[in-house]
């Protein structure tokens, strides 16, 4: 009926004219035109069935590279969200251009151990596979079985997790809530911030008192830890909370083994003399091997590094730094106490 609404059907016609006529009447307009083109100036009707065909495949027929193919059939790995029956239909898929012939089923099975991409299922088939006699039924039979396993084994850790699950989320938000409630009390009552590592109490130098922790004092006479002795190091004025020998306190902003502090200096350069007057920044290296922060200051115009201690009322020198500072005026002073009380 279809050959003769086209015209192309007489009763007396061979096959091959008939299969001719019958791809004519199919090909569509597009590629009728396609045809008409390449064998002007003849006329379509006169050319076989195998002559027409050669030519629709020249323009819509598929050049196969088998190199490349192979290429794409190696290199293709099961996706997360491939099942192990649907990677291997997109292998087979793959290797029907790759001409693999009669080890198409070992390649299959080959790449199926390659690809699968799980560690712990291709472990395991290697265990149970070790050697080459076993056949692609095999892998691909344990693969799903593998695979089964492991679904199975999801949906009871989600049944745990399900378990009590309420109770358990509001036992962790009551936690949290008094924790955070506490720390921020805490935080209200208690100025000083605490070092999350250690427990150090952390000094602002520019404005803590680095004898009491409170905040900075005009003069010395006014701090609380004035003539009290330090639990930790033995070391007058100064509290056990900020020592910073002991290491229970340390200055905010440290940088590796430098940091900056401010230093207090007299009007006549004389701690026991007259009130402060002005402030400096210097810096300060910590000796971590003996636990003593040494500070770089200036006396008589000669820098010399001394041992920063907060707890000393007065510092001492012996005779060869003096002479290095070049020899001052000793001066009267009062009875000096050690710690020890000698």
């Amino acid at each position: 009926m279809e050959l003769q609404l086209h015209g192309l059907d007489t009763n007396d016609e061979p096959t091959e004219v008939k299969r001719r006529n019958l791809l004519l009447s199919k090909v569509g307009p597009e590629h009728f035109k396609i045809l008409v083109d390449h064998f002007k100036p003849d006329e379509v009707t006169t050319k076989s069935f195998d002559d027409i065909v050669n030519v629709l495949n020249k323009y819509h027929g598929k050049t196969k590279y088998i190199l490349s193919e192979r290429v794409a059939f190696a290199l293709r790995y099961r996706k997360d969200s491939e099942t192990i029956t649907q990677f291997m239909n997109i292998l087979r898929g793959l290797a029907g251009n790759c001409e693999f012939s009669d080890s198409l089923k070992e390649r299959l099975r080959d790449q199926l151990v390659i690809g699968i991409n799980n560690m712990a299922w291709q472990q395991e088939l290697i265990r149970l596979h070790p050697n080459n006699t076993a056949t692609l039924e095999e892998i691909e039979a344990t693969a799903l079985i593998l695979e089964q396993a492991s679904l199975q084994s999801k949906q009871l850790s989600n049944l745990s997790g399900q378990f009590d699950v309420k109770h358990t989320n509001a036992v962790n938000s009551d936690f949290n809530r008094v924790s955070r409630e506490f720390l921020e009390r805490n935080d209200r009552s208690n100025k000083f911030k605490q070092d999350k590592y250690n427990n150090t109490l952390i000094l602002n130098i520019e404005k803590d008192c680095l004898s009491c922790g409170k905040l900075r004092h005009r003069g010395r006479d006014s701090c609380p830890a004035k003539n009290k002795k330090c639990s930790a190091c033995g070391a007058l004025n100064h509290f056990s909370k900020v020592c910073i020998t002991t290491g229970h306190a340390r200055i905010q902003n440290q940088k590796k083994n430098t940091r900056h502090v401010h230093v207090a200096e007299t009007k006549d350069g004389n701690e026991s003399g007259g009130s402060y007057s002005s402030t400096n920044t210097t810096n300060v290296r910590n000796m971590y091997s003996t636990n003593k922060i040494m500070l770089m200051t200036k006396i008589n115009g000669k820098e010399i590094e001394m041992l920063y201690d907060p707890g000393a009322a007065h510092s001492m020198c012996g005779k060869k730094l003096w002479k290095q500072i070049g020899s001052p005026s000793f001066k009267q002073t009062e009875n000096l106490v050690a710690y020890t009380d000698m």
